[in-house]
């Protein structure tokens, strides 16, 4: 019986912020993320691609800017690339250019020739090069590299065709010989390498320029071997192998650049002058404050302004509506109940979500396609520097900002173990989308009018955290030099909306169902834990959790809000599912006397489901501006989660439970991240510390807001609070120190 045709395998390879998900993404509609910014693929994404013959494997590996490597303190997606370069075999490379920084990137296509995989060299954003009024002679570069040359813009899907059917002639036609010649005494040392240590062309020039991972493969014998020519080589050059093969590279690139690119390229004014601020030494990182800001005023207070309508009408339909449909049927009340109350309200719970997270992801979106996030990771570098910490360290922090699980699979772009360890200790702390969905209900309730600044006030808290944080694990680590940070950056332009909304869709659509999934079983269980247990019994939740709720009393939960202990337990599972707990909780207590009332209680509830439906229509207008309404309706809307404000008894007992969700226990996926990226004694540290700071942080601040009223019971709180980090600190420094549960792995 014959074996099965393995699909040949087709590589994108590239700088980081070239196009390649783009491209891999238009290719196979597959939804790769998409960013300007170095770490967005962080692991080897798969897809297949449809050519006219047949159905090809497309591989997209992480961003990379040479083959060769150097150490083994090299990011962990370079391992990535280099591993998967070595030990599978590619049948087509799909090497993809910027043509903004041509010159720059050529030299990574020249260390690709050297391998002898047939390739097909795709240039990318040809519009901006078409705009700077410069040519490119791809028939030229075509014939000085041996292979296809595919121009693209990738962004809008033009050129795509062109790039399947070289792909599909490439399968079936070898690769012409690098173009590049070195001294002669240089490739007789390739030659012997080839023969004596039965490697390819590539590998023997890599090993000539010192690559760990193909030098750590080497036998004794060719070790010695190598050690031989490259002295021999370097006596008689009188320069170092390794930078006679890079100066030969780059002097190549330098004398065809003239010929390649015509006309001098104007530069954009306006990404001249914008940059003129936005990287300026003191104004880039009050512009990047400013510009983060209005995420939150775009996301609460704009669009934001729709949630309550939209938790109006979902409740309506789904909680409502359901009750008087179910009464409508004889059911029973316990069906009644896990039906409403339990997946009805899970529902509206998760769709409740959607305004706030259209604005923000809508925002970043913006951001990501103008070109602006680089600039922001570029200009957060230097005060990350100034605080002694990584400055790669802040791209990752950034991609935290939608959700922690990527952030810190993208430390994975940073050269040092130690700083991938410190940065995954400090990612729990970026406020993610799920957080900022519990803020934003949250600020409907009690801070209607500022509310974003209320928000804002959080995500800088949570920063300046991480920031302590990242400080003390500097102290108790050994210091290193540190890596710089390496990008490129895009010429500014208008992101195409189908694009964003692409982006947006797939986005909201993949935190919906994780929320979903999540939300709507806890809230139907919740909805069983919430039955009484007998006609005067109290439910089993309400006893357990009022007897936990007194830890939190020094932050200003009181025992009659025990709904927002358990919604802290369940938070842990995944922080969307926090006020999906509430919600559930809050509004059991409302309704759990109003059911079973015969006949003509369920007359009454069909006419309260009708009145709701006229409520819901006043929501949406008064929230598009279409009516202001009377005084009494706008109330209502503004009030739409105030059952909310019966349980929190100030403000100050409100921000410190934010706060508290803020830092606390990292979701159970973040976690089992840091298991799989750093180790799991490290997973552990970080449960108790951001657990620990989260609870004196939390404690702290509603002892200082409200100081005024116990002077000396709070200024004991305070003090006890400060010397908890200081004990904290000083235990993890003890473990580091003793080597205990393997901590020095990564320290």
């Amino acid at each position: 019986m014959s074996q099965p045709t393995k699909a040949p395998q087709v590589v994108l390879v590239g700088f980081p912020n070239c196009g390649k998900s783009t491209i891999f993404n238009a290719l196979t509609g597959g939804t790769a993320k998409v960013g300007n910014w170095s770490g967005v693929t962080v692991d080897v994404k798969h897809g297949c691609l449809d050519l006219a013959k047949q159905t090809t494997s497309l591989i997209d590996l992480p961003g990379i800017t040479t083959l060769t490597h150097l150490s083994e303190e090299q990011s962990l997606d370079s391992h990535v690339v280099h591993k998967f370069l070595r030990e599978n075999h590619a049948d087509v490379i799909i090497n993809v250019l910027d043509v903004s920084h041509l010159q720059t990137q050529l030299y990574l296509t020249l260390q690709l020739c050297e391998m002898g995989v047939p390739m097909v060299v795709a240039v990318n954003m040809m519009d901006q090069l078409d705009k700077s009024g410069s040519q490119l002679q791809l028939e030229c570069l075509s014939e000085l590299l041996g292979c296809p040359v595919v121009p693209l813009v990738g962004s809008r899907r033009k050129g795509l065709a062109g790039l399947k059917k070289n792909i599909m002639e490439m399968l079936e036609k070898p690769l012409a010989a690098s173009p590049i010649q070195y001294p002669p005494l240089v490739e007789q040392a390739i030659e012997t390498l080839m023969q004596e240590g039965h490697c390819q062309r590539w590998q023997a020039i890599q090993c000539l320029c010192g690559d760990f991972c193909v030098l750590s493969e080497l036998t004794g014998n060719q070790k010695q071997l190598l050690s031989r020519w490259q002295s021999s080589c370097g006596a008689q050059l009188g320069q170092e192998v390794d930078l006679l093969i890079i100066d030969t590279m780059y002097t190549w690139i330098n004398k065809q650049m003239p010929i390649l690119l015509q006309g001098t390229p104007k530069s954009s004014a306006w990404t001249d002058r914008l940059d003129a601020l936005a990287l300026h030494r003191f104004l880039g990182i009050p512009i990047f404050i400013m510009v983060m800001y209005g995420l939150f005023v775009f996301a609460i207070s704009l669009v934001g302004g729709l949630q309550d309508s939209v938790g109006l009408l979902t409740e309506w339909l789904w909680v409502d509506g359901t009750t008087v449909f179910l009464h409508g049927l004889d059911a029973p009340e316990w069906l009644v109940h896990i039906l409403a109350e339990g997946i009805g309200r899970g529902i509206n719970t998760t769709l409740t979500f959607l305004p706030v997270l259209l604005g923000i992801y809508l925002y970043l979106a913006f951001l990501e396609g103008s070109g602006y996030m680089p600039r922001a990771a570029f200009v957060m570098d230097r005060l990350m520097r100034f605080l002694g910490l990584p400055g790669k360290a802040f791209v990752p922090l950034i991609i935290g900002f939608g959700c922690n699980v990527p952030a810190v699979m993208a430390t994975r772009t940073l050269a040092s173990p130690k700083d991938r360890l410190m940065t995954s200790m400090m990612v729990p702390f970026m406020s993610c989308s799920a957080r900022l969905a519990i803020f934003s209900v949250f600020a409907g309730a009690f801070f209607p009018e500022g509310g974003q600044n209320v928000i804002f006030c959080l995500y800088l808290l949570g920063i300046g955290v991480a920031i302590f944080t990242g400080w003390l694990l500097r102290r108790i680590l050994t210091r290193e030099a540190e890596s710089p940070l390496l990008m490129t950056f895009p010429a500014y332009h208008w992101p195409r909306p189908e694009v964003m909304l692409r982006q947006v869709y797939w986005r909201v659509l993949g935190f919906v169902k994780r929320a979903g999934r999540i939300i709507i079983p806890l809230s139907l269980i919740l909805s069983l834990l919430t039955l009484p247990a007998g006609k005067s019994a109290q439910p089993v939740l309400h006893a357990v959790s009022k007897s936990v709720t007194v830890l939190l009393n020094p932050m200003g939960i009181e025992e009659d809000n025990w709904p927002a202990t358990v919604g802290l337990v369940s938070g842990i599972i995944a922080k969307e599912v926090v006020i999906g707990t509430l919600n559930t909780l809050y509004t059991h207590d409302d309704k759990s006397n109003q059911l079973g009332q015969g006949f003509g209680q369920e007359i009454k509830e069909y006419a309260a489901w009708e009145a709701k439906g006229t409520q819901v229509r006043h929501a949406f207008t008064h929230a598009l501006g279409w009516s202001s309404g009377t005084s009494t309706e706008r109330a209502e809307i503004e009030s739409a989660m105030g059952r909310f404000a019966l349980y929190f008894h100030n403000d100050a007992s409100v921000f410190s439970y934010l706060l508290f969700v803020l830092l606390y226990f990292p979701c159970l996926s973040t976690l089992a991240v840091i298991v799989r990226e750093v180790s799991k004694p490290w997973a552990i540290i970080s449960v108790f510390w951001a657990t620990g700071l989260a609870y004196v942080f939390a404690i702290a601040c509603y002892q200082l807001l409200t100081i005024s009223a116990h002077v000396g019971l709070s200024m004991a709180w305070l003090t006890g609070c400060v010397a908890s980090v200081y004990m904290g600190y000083r235990l993890l420094l003890a473990l580091w120190q003793r080597e205990v549960l393997g901590l020095r792995t990564y320290g």
